[in-house]
């Protein structure tokens, strides 16, 4: 039987006006289950009247004569929108919503499983954040965007690896790295610091650096014990899953896409040096001094340094010759009659710039993808040239290729291929050293004293040529053979 509800009108400066409408009712299930649905919206489109159903999946709605659509919802279920058409009952079956990216994990090997129903604290951060970050590898791209995280830079070096822990340090002197699986496979993110790289101090790089981010889909931190589940040992450390991105289905039609980007690279601070005292000590010039509190710049002469160029003469050394055709004398050291000596140049170098320059990075990434119903692919390629903040010996370049097929060849059985290629070529500077190090050759280095011009060939005083020498500041015309804090500019 039709309920019809009449309602008047009255709209000023006009005759009485009847508004029609009329009652739908119904039930809720869900799915092939026919689970009833409490608490599912129901709304008449266009309009502003909603209602809900009860415990029983039960609902009831007035509807104004001109409604031809009813919306049904549900959380975790797909929205319907039905025509009405005049009918007063309307019963409906929502579907099972298609879970969504953020609600599910991916586990060890490669399966979906509801992140609700998993038993494992869970971190998930999409490719696109770490492609964004600016960094040219993963790990360092996953700083900051996973709580729980810590990743250390192993040094400043283009391509060195990242040290990372989930939930702190573990273990006293085991491995406390995670396990990586990389689509399936594990990966090592170990870094070979062995015979003379570790010697020479040499960062070497990690294997998950390899991996171009703009291939990445989407990474999981999994930091509960149930991430041994499947790898053993391997995951006491939690598990870092990484999916690599797939084609996908676009009705037959071929995507292509480029992106190139610019990154340039200085060096954030530095230790501020002294420049109002010359090379040597307690007041007294002494070119060649280990100290770098001699007599005061300012009070000096200024103009051209006194050098001993007289074999006979008293302190003469020899000379130094450098590529560029000048010339190097001793200076006579201060005295206290005298303490500038021989050394009348009042001008002073900014050696914090010694070893550095201004870096920079140029990453080209191509990708194409496509497919239809039954099978899809993705062709990617990134070309990624870096140069480092340090002068020479601080390059990195990496080529990526990585193809993905998959095909699904009947209801239950797909076939897939993932193929990565990836070529690496660098040069890495020596990080440190007790006497040779860039930073301690550089900062070391007195005010007025000039690290530029360097290599050449030291004469001694009887005459004696001795090519291929460098000179520094405690070693002024490169005669000692084993010389200590060298030139920073021969070191790099």
């Amino acid at each position: 039987m039709q309920k019809i509800l009449l309602f008047l009108l009255l709209v000023p400066g006009s005759q009485l006006i009847w508004a029609q409408t009329f009652q739908i009712k119904g039930t809720i299930t869900l799915g092939e289950s026919l689970t009833l649905v409490n608490g599912a919206t129901i709304k008449i489109k266009g309009t502003s009247i909603i209602t809900t159903s009860n415990a029983k999946g039960m609902y009831t709605i007035d509807a104004p004569a001109s409604a031809t659509t009813i919306i049904f919802s549900a959380i975790g279920t797909n929205t319907l929108e039905l025509p009405i058409g005049g009918r007063q009952e309307i019963n409906v079956q929502l579907d099972d919503k298609v879970v969504l990216l953020e609600t599910t994990v991916i586990t060890a090997l490669g399966i979906k499983g509801e992140r609700d129903k998993f038993a494992s604290s869970v971190s998930t951060i999409k490719g696109d954040n770490i492609a964004r970050s600016g960094e040219t590898g993963v790990l360092n791209g996953l700083s900051s965007k996973a709580a729980g995280v810590l990743i250390t830079r192993n040094g400043g070096d283009p391509g060195s690896g990242s040290y990372i822990q989930i939930r702190g340090q573990n273990t006293i002197n085991g491995n406390a790295q995670p396990l990586f699986i990389i689509d399936g496979m594990p990966v090592s993110n170990s870094s070979d610091n062995s015979g003379a790289a570790r010697s020479n101090g040499i960062i070497q790089q990690s294997r998950i650096n390899d991996i171009n981010p703009d291939d990445i889909e989407r990474v999981e931190v999994l930091k509960g014990a149930s991430a041994a589940a499947l790898w053993g040992s391997r995951a006491a450390n939690g598990v870092i899953i990484i999916t690599t991105k797939k084609g996908k289905h676009d009705n037959g039609k071929m995507s292509v896409s480029f992106k190139s980007s610019i990154s340039v690279d200085r060096v954030n601070k530095i230790h501020p040096l002294q420049t109002t005292y010359g090379q040597g000590s307690n007041g007294l010039y002494s070119l060649g001094s280990r100290s770098s509190f001699g007599d005061l710049i300012s009070a000096r002469s200024g103009g051209a340094d006194q050098f001993i160029t007289n074999p006979n003469a008293p302190g003469y050394q020899g000379f130094f010759t450098f590529t560029d055709g000048s010339v190097r004398y001793a200076i006579p050291a201060g005295t206290i009659a005298n303490p500038h000596g021989g050394k009348n140049s009042r001008e002073t170098f900014n050696h914090t710039k010694d070893a550095f320059q201004t870096g920079y990075f140029l990453d080209n990434n191509l990708n194409i993808s496509g497919g239809n119903q039954k099978s899809t692919f993705l062709i990617s390629y990134g070309d990624l040239r870096q140069q480092g903040v340090v002068r020479a010996s601080s390059d990195y370049s990496r080529q990526n290729v990585r193809i993905n097929v998959t095909s699904q060849v009947s209801d239950w059985f797909s076939s897939s291929a993932n193929v990565g290629y990836t070529k690496i070529n660098s040069s890495r500077v020596q990080e440190g050293d007790n006497v040779d190090g860039i930073l301690l050759s550089s900062l070391r280095t007195p005010a007025d004293y000039n690290n530029a011009i360097y290599d050449g060939v030291y004469t001694d005083a009887n005459g004696q040529i001795f090519p291929n020498t460098h000179a520094s500041y405690r070693n002024p015309l490169g005669r000692e053979f084993n010389t200590i804090y060298s030139n920073p500019l021969w070191n790099v």
